[in-house]
């Protein structure tokens, strides 16, 4: 096991608090806020067709590199875009999501 992961958990075990998110902190998840229902939109509109005729290993292909994708996504949010701005295209993004999904019975 990694040794900054063995010490966070001593820590949390210990009842020592985490301390305050800086700003990459913030910008991470709101990335990662952001980017998650679009990528959920991206498999199931892109991937509706390809998943009913394609194989195993193109299935694994698709997944890893979608993985990768949301990654390096994740990455240049995390460096270009300010926090503020990734909560508000969250919240727009996942009520776009909720709205086809839940409205329009989109899936």
């Amino acid at each position: 096991m990694n040794f900054q992961l063995k010490t966070f958990i001593a820590r949390l075990v210990g009842g020592e608090g985490r301390g305050k998110a800086t700003r990459k902190d913030w910008r991470l998840e709101g990335s990662i806020i952001f980017l998650i229902p679009i990528f959920i939109w991206l498999f199931a509109h892109l991937g509706r067709h390809f998943f009913d005729n394609a194989g195993i290993a193109m299935i694994w292909l698709y997944s890893v590199t979608a993985g990768i994708i949301l990654l390096l996504a994740t990455a240049f949010c995390v460096k270009v875009v300010p926090a503020k701005v990734l909560f508000i295209l969250a919240a727009i993004a996942w009520a776009a999501l909720i709205w086809a999904v839940g409205l329009h019975n989109y899936y």
